[in-house]
């Protein structure tokens, strides 16, 4: 069933491109010119050359990523986008279904995978080109997953990969880790916390400023937004959360009935945690919230799985 999904989601997403040659979404050209800034300047990584506006846009984890690509497969910058992009959608199914599973059983796995693959938000995701979210859709998914299995030295791996290929996930699994240590007191995610820490300083320190830039304007847009009535920028750009309301209108019932379940049986999990985060800042629009619309739906869709499952298939 999983090899089925997988075909599935590959080809709803591969088959625009037998009729179009360029990637689709707005995006597009300055991806080209990212990857071909680095992929021309190989084997160096052309870190003090690039403009600042590509380095607010570009975490440098992507880029190496399309260097690897292109050596060990030849991929260009259009190929990149165009079969790799698609492919790691459809990946995306096995990290859903492994979250789902662990946490929930075998049904609820295969539900919640069926789900993604259909999710409207999703597909509007890949339509977008939004390269960087679905890297940090698995990264984030397999961090929970270790998290939860208390596999750290591969948790810390997982954790400074969000903080190298997508900083909102990274900024959400950070803030997961907080309310995680403080009902579980486990001393273990202190050293997750520093290694992970370690790990990500040669990528952050060349754009230490650019970054600390970065986390003060999404603190002074938290801080206005909970202030005013009227949100300021810094939403991104998405549909918000009146549109994703309707269009995942099939299983955001059976999502809450997840939720429902998990607080019911007492299961203060990592996955309800991040969730409950997650929705503070997409219904109260603190910051990123229409990009995190994103990973609230993928969090959704694991919930919905097991609100499908234990509230009306399982006897």
């Amino acid at each position: 069933i999983l090899l089925i999904l997988f075909i599935f989601t590959f080809l709803v997403r591969f088959i625009p491109y037998l009729q179009i040659q360029v990637p689709l979404g707005y995006d597009a050209g300055i991806y080209k010119y990212a990857i071909e800034t680095y992929t021309t300047s190989l084997p160096g990584i052309p870190e003090d050359e690039l403009p600042n506006w590509l380095k607010m846009v570009f975490p440098q984890g992507l880029l190496v990523l399309t260097d690897v690509l292109q050596i060990s497969a030849g991929f260009n910058a259009v190929q990149f986008l165009k079969i790799f992009f698609p492919l790691l959608c459809a990946f995306l199914v096995l990290p859903v279904y492994i979250i789902t599973r662990y946490l929930f059983d075998e049904r609820a796995a295969i539900i919640a995978s069926f789900l993604y693959a259909l999710s409207s938000t999703q597909y509007t995701l890949f339509t977008y080109l939004y390269f960087k979210n679905v890297i940090g859709l698995i990264f984030l998914l397999l961090a929970i997953y270790l998290l939860e299995k208390k596999k750290y030295v591969p948790l810390v791996v997982m954790y400074a990969a969000l903080g190298i290929y997508h900083r909102p996930e990274f900024l959400l699994f950070s803030l997961l880790l907080i309310p995680y240590f403080l009902h579980f007191r486990n001393k273990e995610i202190i050293y997750v916390v520093i290694a992970t820490a370690i790990l990500i300083t040669p990528f952050w320190l060349p754009r230490l400023a650019d970054n600390l830039l970065m986390m003060q304007g999404v603190a002074e847009t938290a801080v206005t937004n909970i202030q005013t009535t009227h949100t300021s920028d810094g939403g991104g750009t998405f549909f918000g959360f009146n549109t994703y309301e309707w269009v995942s209108l099939a299983y955001l019932p059976f999502g809450l009935i997840g939720v429902l379940y998990l607080l019911f049986q007492k299961k203060w999990n990592s996955l309800l945690y991040v969730f409950l985060i997650n929705a503070l800042i997409v219904v109260f629009q603190l910051f990123f919230y229409k990009r995190l619309i994103i990973p609230f739906d993928i969090l959704l869709i694991v919930l919905a799985g097991a609100g499908l499952n234990y509230g009306f298939l399982q006897s």
